[in-house]
């Protein structure tokens, strides 16, 4: 079968006294044939992908999802006659472009993201003598018909690493799946390790596919060091903290996750020397290539809409303004970099700091760019001028809905009138 030519949808309907399961009908495009496919809320293989099915009651309705299989495309339909219809989430919910045979979700708009996340897990681990590369196609494929899984993987596996790691958010992931495959084509003995929100979240769910060994939940240094430092020993893995793998008789274990990093000034800065830190614009936003920086780890807040707490369970740890000031100081002497994107969830979560990192700047007489995310009941009008007055040339402010009501669904805890 070609994937162009055919398609196939199932529907779904639940089974009479079971709410955990549901019976799926396949109605073949080309020959109007029909199957039943019986699936239950855990696992459940078609075509050679399995689909782990996390079954609820959505408040919103969904037309489809679509799949693609090596073979031919899925689409997964709901029943949409009920207000509260039971649907079938599937942890690959992302769409295809099955004409095209691309990536549709990936957007190329000429601004690329710097990930500091793996640029400091990068140079965390080679403090402690590993050596890694990074390789962000992100900034390196400049059009949708460049991606390609295979040669994807064939530049990963160029240098014949041991450890393959991938950071993962939703949208990529099936992307991310393709080539961790095309890498164990290559090399069937190099370890792939997958971490970011995306696991997290389901961290037992990126387990379908057989080509991912490690994945890593939560905040990554140290279960990734000790992950790390197991396999170069050949030593056993399964008591690391926030380490989740696949055991002999395919079960998936998630270990527990250790306590936060309390000290988060300790932490060195990213491997910026691993980056094609020139591919990094926003011409929008800034003059030339600029940085991310992120001076905390976590959000106060608890808005249903955001996966922050996913990973930081509201627990917020603050960076020092002197070391945030001294990230930008070698930035600014050493690379030449004097414009930032502060990552912060919220960058004014404690005021005092701000100031603190406003003045220290100014003292250094660093002259630089920036812009943050902020919330709009933490806004002084002195600390707007403060901000402005040590380079600051927005403010990203959430104002989710004009509607009081919606913004009490949020969670976000914010009224109208302080937004306004």
């Amino acid at each position: 079968m070609n994937r162009n030519d055919q398609q196939v949808q199932i529907s779904s309907q639940q089974e009479e006294g079971n709410p955990n399961s549901f019976n799926f009908y396949t109605s073949n495009a080309t020959t109007g044939t029909n199957k039943g496919i019986e699936f239950d809320s855990k696992v459940k293989l078609i075509n050679g992908i399995i689909l782990r099915s996390s079954c609820g009651l959505l408040k919103t309705h969904v037309d489809a999802y679509e799949f693609w299989t090596d073979d031919t495309t899925i689409t997964i339909l709901g029943n949409r006659d009920q207000a509260m219809a039971p649907l079938y989430n599937f942890s690959l919910g992302v769409t295809y472009s099955h004409s095209s045979g691309l990536y549709a979700n990936v957007e190329f708009t000429g601004t690329f993201r710097p990930p500091i996340n793996i640029a400091g897990l990068a140079t965390y681990v080679r403090d402690f003598g590993h050596t890694p590369k990074i390789i962000d196609f992100e900034a390196i494929i400049l059009k949708n018909s460049e991606i390609d899984p295979n040669k994807m993987a064939n530049e990963i596996m160029e240098s014949s690493p041991h450890v393959v790691g991938f950071s993962t958010i939703t949208p990529r992931y099936p992307l991310i799946i393709q080539t961790a495959r095309a890498c164990k084509k290559l090399d069937p003995n190099v370890v792939i390790v997958l971490g970011g929100v995306h696991v997290t979240g389901e961290p037992k769910s990126v387990f379908h596919d057989s080509a991912i060994d490690y994945a890593i939940v939560g905040e990554g240094e140290e279960p990734l060091l000790d992950l790390l430092n197991a396999l170069e020993a050949g030593q056993d893995v399964t008591a690391i903290p926030n380490l989740a793998y696949r055991e002999s008789n395919g079960e998936v274990v998630v270990n527990p996750n250790r306590q936060f990093i309390k000290e988060v000034d300790s932490l060195p800065f990213p491997a910026w020397d691993l980056l094609p830190l020139e591919k990094y614009k926003d011409e929008v936003m800034f003059y030339k290539n600029y940085m991310g920086i992120n001076t905390a780890r976590g959000c106060a807040w608890d808005c249903n809409f955001c996966a922050s707490n996913v990973v930081w369970k509201r627990r917020v740890r603050m960076r020092s303004a002197k070391n945030v000031v001294e990230e930008i100081r070698q930035l600014v002497e050493n690379y030449n970099i004097n414009e930032f994107f502060f990552y912060d969830d919220t960058y004014t979560t404690n005021n005092r700091r701000v100031f603190e990192i406003c003045n220290l700047i100014k003292q250094k007489n660093l002259t630089i760019r920036y812009y943050v995310s902020i919330r709009a009941d933490s806004l002084t009008t002195e600390l707007a001028k403060a901000m402005k007055d040590s380079g600051c040339i927005l403010a990203l402010l959430g104002v989710e809905s004009g509607d009081q009501a919606i913004l009490d669904k949020t969670g976000k805890g914010e009224s109208k009138e302080e937004i306004r």
